[in-house]
This record gives C-alpha cells, structure tokens and sequence, in this order.
C-alpha cells in the first residue's frame, strides 16, 4: 500500500529549504492553513496493481514477472511567507533504473477555489495539478496532467486519506491505465 504524501518538488531550491524554514514561513490563511497535516518528513512504498505495458520496461518487472514496491521519501514545508507548501523528496523507479528526484510547489488558487501545484524532476517528468480537501474525512483529492521524461503526456487522479496523524493512505490512476497504491 502506498503510504506517502503527496510527493512533490520546488521550482527553485533557492526559494527555502525544508530545513531552514523560519516561522515567519508559517501560513496566515485558512486555505493555507488546511495543507498543515502535510508538514514533515514522510516516507512510504508503492504498489502496483496495474502496469500498462508502455511502462513495463520504465518500471522493470522482477525475475518472477511482479512489479516490486518501491520506496521513496519527502520533506514538506510552507515557504515564501505560508503562500506555498513546498515538497521535496525522492522514489525508486525499479530496480537497476535511477531515483527520481523531485520538487513541488503547491498554492491557493481563490478564483478557482482549490489548489494548484506545479511538480519537476530531475528525469524530466512535469507536471501540473489540481487539489480539493474534505476535511470531514481528511482526503486531499487531485487530478494532474504532464508529460513524462520521454515525451509521452499522461493524465491522472487520486487521493491520499489521512489514517492517522502519520500515516496516508494514497491511490493513484493514470490514463494510460496505470493504477497504484
């Protein structure tokens, strides 16, 4: 089961570090204020429970032909005066292949009355997003779009439900008929 924040990168390393984050940093809107329960040092693993065959090589299946977990980690801080939740992290992307290092930045968007983010890797992968919270039942759901270090653009939704205070549940389907947990 996947058990990971939202896992993201920030546009600029030079904008804040999660390390150095001052509480000049925290948020002052309630919109802001909700991504709270984001904040800290997360890690998790990912299952899949589809794989398209487009991605099968990216992904490399074991000798015994399933996909392993994968693992990854991030830091998420607010930054730039609590206008912007900032996550930083890393995942495996199957054994043999590289880690994927990312950033993302996420805001409050009040015309559209929800939050957008914007995610780059260092594989090339980017993305944008969008985020709606119920806070009845603490799940962050998002919908994205981007392009993959390839070229190909992929679409996708899912939602990550706080179980507890440290740990998420996550879900995630792609276009292409990706689905992981």
């Amino acid at each position: 089961m996947f058990r990971f924040a939202l896992t993201g990168l920030l546009l600029m390393a030079s904008f804040t570090s999660c390390a150095t984050t001052a509480t000049a940093d925290l948020p002052t809107t309630p919109e802001m204020m909700a991504l709270e329960p984001l904040v800290g040092h997360w890690r998790g693993t990912a299952e899949f429970l589809v794989v398209p065959e487009s991605m099968a090589e990216m992904l490399q299946p074991g000798p015994d032909g399933e996909y392993p977990e994968l693992g990854g980690r991030n830091s998420t801080c607010f930054g730039l005066n609590g206008t912007v939740l900032i996550q930083e992290g890393w995942h495996e992307m199957g054994e043999g292949a590289d880690e994927s290092h990312y950033l993302q930045i996420t805001r409050w968007d009040a015309e559209a009355g929800n939050y957008h983010s914007w995610y780059f890797s260092n594989i090339g992968e980017i993305g944008e997003s969008t985020m709606t919270i119920d806070p009845a039942t603490r799940t962050f759901t998002m919908t994205s779009f981007g392009t993959r270090p390839d070229g190909t653009e992929f679409s996708g939704s899912g939602s990550m439900t706080f179980v507890t205070d440290d740990q998420i549940d996550w879900t995630w389907t792609e276009d292409n008929g990706l689905e992981m947990q």
